[in-house]
């Protein structure tokens, strides 16, 4: 698949004068980046768009661009459920 993004010359080659022969990469990055922050891209996604294997490298490559995930009540409760099962009821 191709995206294609409307510039001008002058814009493409002042891009290409920061980013070079990995501009179409920075893109991709930029969007995955945005889409993860914006809440529309899950980590999953996240993972399958860049071809990584696991949810730590999904974690690494976004603390790496400094993208923090929104993080609601539901994965609170969600995260707590799985630690009292993982763990036992605290009390």
């Amino acid at each position: 698949m191709s995206i294609v993004l409307p510039t001008s010359p002058v814009q493409e080659s002042a891009l290409r004068s920061i980013w070079g022969v990995e501009l179409e990469q920075a893109a991709l990055h930029a969007l995955v980046c945005e889409g993860c922050r914006s809440g529309r891209l899950t980590p999953r996604e996240v993972g399958v768009l860049l071809g990584l294997t696991d949810r730590w490298s999904v974690e690494r490559w976004l603390a790496e661009r400094g993208v923090t995930r929104a993080y609601g009540e539901s994965e609170l409760a969600h995260d707590r459920t799985a630690l009292a099962d993982e763990l036992g009821a605290v009390e």
